[in-house]
């Protein structure tokens, strides 16, 4: 697989691009002293597009309770991809298969890349 290499003036234009074409982009944190599904289901209501959690299981049984007693509010979960790499490498150190392997070197490739 050839991978191109961008120039950082190519990534800037690039990142502008993807700016423009994203309206209001906005990152919220907000403090609760668990990460139980009632304090998540609280955060999320009334808010409508993508949610980035890791794996922990209590944002889909959040997500999940959410969409049946909210189905007004439309949210995307989306996963992090530090969170996918570590458990290809994990899967890397219990067998070397070429699909495990692939994996994990594709991601390291975006995040050098990404630099």
């Amino acid at each position: 697989m050839k991978y191109r290499k961008y120039s950082r003036e190519e990534k800037e234009a690039i990142t502008a691009e993807w700016q423009e074409a994203v309206s209001s982009p906005v990152i919220i944190y907000r403090y609760y002293p668990t990460r139980g599904a009632p304090n998540i289901q609280d955060f999320i209501t009334g808010y409508s597009g993508f949610l980035q959690t890791d794996g922990y299981e209590a944002y889909n049984t959040a997500l999940s309770e959410h969409a049946k007693t909210n189905p007004e509010d439309h949210i995307t979960h989306v996963g992090c991809l530090a969170h996918a790499r570590r458990k290809f490498f994990d899967a890397t150190k219990v067998s070397s298969s070429k699909s495990k392997t692939g994996a994990y070197n594709c991601i390291s490739w975006l995040f050098r890349s990404d630099a």
